[in-house]
């Protein structure tokens, strides 16, 4: 009986969660592999946006002091987003979707990333790997200046 209950509860809870907008999953664990920060200016182009950054930091996993970076790309009239960001730490591809925030002052991204990072000295360079990327970007003011986040992260056997 008691075991019965669990289970309807269970059941309950997860129709709970999906009624909500929260997806239950068995999503494999990720940690933070690089976070930072970025300005830079978003300028019309055919088919929605380019965005080039002025200044850009990025943090990478088990580093105490940031990176200089840069992320460049295309962000679509969709908000479908092709971004490239890069640093002496290695080069990370993202491809996302992204969506106005609650707030309506910018944008949230989510979607899939590729990073490559600069091998060691002396060792030969790494393959590259899957991730996970989020980030966020203000609504541009009158000249494109817009500002932004980012975190990307990687199944935590990533090299």
């Amino acid at each position: 009986m008691v075991g019965r209950r669990v289970a309807i509860g269970l059941c309950a809870a997860t129709l709970g969660l999906m009624a909500s907008g929260v997806t239950v999953s068995h999503a494999t664990k990720t940690v933070v592999s690089d976070k930072g920060t970025f300005t830079g200016v978003l300028s019309p182009n055919s088919t929605g946006f380019s965005l080039k950054s002025t200044k850009c930091s990025l943090t990478s996993d088990g580093e105490t002091k940031p990176y200089t970076c840069r992320i460049s790309g295309t962000i679509s009239s969709s908000f479908a987003a092709t971004l490239t960001l890069t640093s002496s730490d290695g080069m990370t591809r993202l491809t996302g979707q992204g969506k106005p925030n609650s707030g309506g002052t910018g944008f949230v991204f989510s979607g899939k990333a590729t990073e490559r990072d600069k091998p060691d000295p002396g060792k030969p360079a790494p393959k590259p790997y899957s991730a996970t990327w989020t980030g966020t970007a203000t609504n541009p003011d009158a000249k494109g200046n817009t500002t932004g986040t980012f975190t990307v992260s990687e199944s935590p056997t990533a090299p």
